[in-house]
C-alpha cells in the first residue's frame, strides 16, 4: 500500500482511495478506522483532550456561550456548538430539544 498526503489549503479535507477492491483487508481496515475516528466528538475535562462516543454522550447544554457533554459519570466541555453536534451527530441519535419557561 502506497500512502500519498497532498497538501491544499484552499480546501476542506478529502480522502480518496484508490484501490482493486474494496475487498481487499486493507482498505476495510483503513476505511473502518476513518469511519470509527470521525463518529468520535472531541472533548475536554481537568485540561485532557478525549475522543467520546456519541452514544457515550446522554446530553448537552449551552451555559454562557460553553457547551457541556454529560456522561453517566463526567462532564466534558466541547469546542462545537449545539448546532454542529446536531447536524453532525444527528444520525447517531442526536436531536434538539428546549426548555420552555411560563
Amino acid at each position: 500500500m502506497v500512502v500519498k498526503i497532498l497538501e491544499d489549503r484552499s480546501k476542506g479535507c478529502e480522502i480518496h482511495i484508490h484501490c482493486q477492491s474494496r475487498e481487499d483487508e486493507e482498505v476495510k481496515q483503513l476505511i473502518f478506522l476513518l469511519e470509527a475516528n470521525r463518529k468520535r466528538i472531541p472533548a475536554s475535562c481537568q485540561r485532557q483532550t478525549f475522543l467520546l462516543k456519541p452514544s457515550q454522550i446522554l446530553y448537552a447544554e449551552a451555559v454562557e456561550g460553553s457547551v457541556f457533554l454529560y456522561t453517566a459519570d463526567q462532564v466534558y466541555t466541547s469546542p462545537y456548538s449545539l448546532s454542529f453536534l446536531e447536524k453532525e451527530y444527528g444520525e447517531d441519535g442526536f436531536f434538539r430539544c428546549g426548555k420552555a419557561r411560563r
